[in-house]
């Protein structure tokens, strides 16, 4: 992501909203809040804790890349958001705002009126986001009449064209059916349906897991697109560090259920969480001597025995004493918000933990 992109990013993204509010004294609703969220699972009778004390703000015309492993809990945040949480998940705390509306206040018609219109998700795995016996147009026309029930058969045919133009797909292919479009297609049509109503808020849950190179970057061309024309707030989940790197203007790493690190610059050349920087290393480096990749020892802790103090310790190369004693503070350095011990303690007395 270079400098220049972010900044126009950002000034396209101030020019907007003194645009929409005509003076400095006027307040916009940040399309999307977190306070102090945290989400748990049921397991056995205890409290899986998969998303830990989150706060986070995105802002209208911005991109929000959230980025980790498996299991750090960037899915289960997302279906948090949507009030999609299954599987014994519940949100235990926080609160959640969708265009200055609290979604779990909600009845549940009226979340139902405001999902896709407000807020809508593309799903990772877009094969399975799709009925096999409905052709895309019955899928498009399924999801206008749910939320639209009185909307008339040309208004329906000329969304679904315009949606489909949108994200470049013929027209005549609103009659296939799922199996007959590539992975590539498909995923398409899954964004296609999220945007049928244009929302001003769009979370992204892995929306190119499986697909090759050319056609991720292809698709994420049109999410920029599109995104910036109609300056949306998006949350994009991912665990592909290069992917989310290229497409989002601030970024927030998830370990443990945790926001250890929200930063506007990924690269070598920043200060970063340790966590961040084993992700940047485990990113594959073609040289002369062939493939190089310096992954990250250890795997993800067990939500029900989370270490004590800071959960990364024991996979950290930098732990010191205080690691696996107390949980670290935020703190802002450089260009990044850092949740680490080793930016706010004296590390001289560094030793294994």
């Amino acid at each position: 992501m270079t400098t220049d992109r972010r900044q126009n990013a950002r000034d396209a993204t101030v020019r907007v909203r003194r645009a929409e509010t005509g003076s400095a004294t006027q307040t916009m609703v940040d399309p999307l809040v977190l306070k102090n969220v945290s989400v748990a699972y049921s397991v056995g009778g205890r409290d899986a804790v998969a998303v830990s004390n989150v706060s986070l703000t995105i802002h209208r015309g911005e991109i929000f890349g959230l980025l980790g492993e498996s299991g750090s809990g960037k899915s289960t945040l997302a279906f948090a958001v949507m009030r999609l949480l299954q599987g014994g998940a519940r949100l235990i705390e926080g609160e959640i705002s969708v265009l200055g509306q609290n979604v779990y206040d909600m009845e549940p018609e009226a979340l139902r009126s405001f999902r896709w219109r407000n807020i809508s998700m593309v799903f990772q795995s877009a094969m399975n986001a799709l009925n096999p016996v409905l052709t895309i147009e019955q899928h498009m026309e399924d999801t206008l009449r749910s939320h639209d029930p009185t909307i008339s058969r040309p208004k329906i045919r000329d969304r679904i064209n315009e949606v489909l133009d949108l994200v470049n797909i013929d027209r005549q292919r609103a009659k296939s059916f799922p199996h007959e479009l590539s992975g590539g297609m498909k995923q398409r049509v899954v964004l296609a349906i999220a945007m049928i109503f244009n929302p001003p808020v769009l979370l992204m849950d892995e929306p190119t897991t499986a697909l090759d190179v050319v056609v991720q970057r292809a698709i994420l061309d049109q999410v920029r697109t599109i995104q910036a024309d109609r300056q949306m707030a998006i949350l994009f989940v991912s665990h592909d560090f290069s992917l989310v790197r290229s497409i989002a203007h601030r970024i927030a790493i998830m370990y443990a259920g945790r926001m250890v690190e929200v930063t506007d610059r990924l690269d070598h050349s920043a200060v970063h969480h340790p966590y961040t920087e084993g992700l940047m290393r485990a990113i594959p480096e073609l040289d002369a001597s062939g493939v190089t990749i310096d992954g990250i020892p250890g795997s993800p802790p067990d939500l029900l025995k989370l270490p004590s103090g800071c959960a990364f310790h024991p996979r950290c190369p930098d732990v010191f004493k205080p690691c696996a004693v107390s949980r670290p503070v935020s703190t802002q350095l450089d260009h990044s918000l850092i949740e680490c011990h080793k930016f706010t303690m004296n590390t001289e007395d560094h030793s294994d933990a």
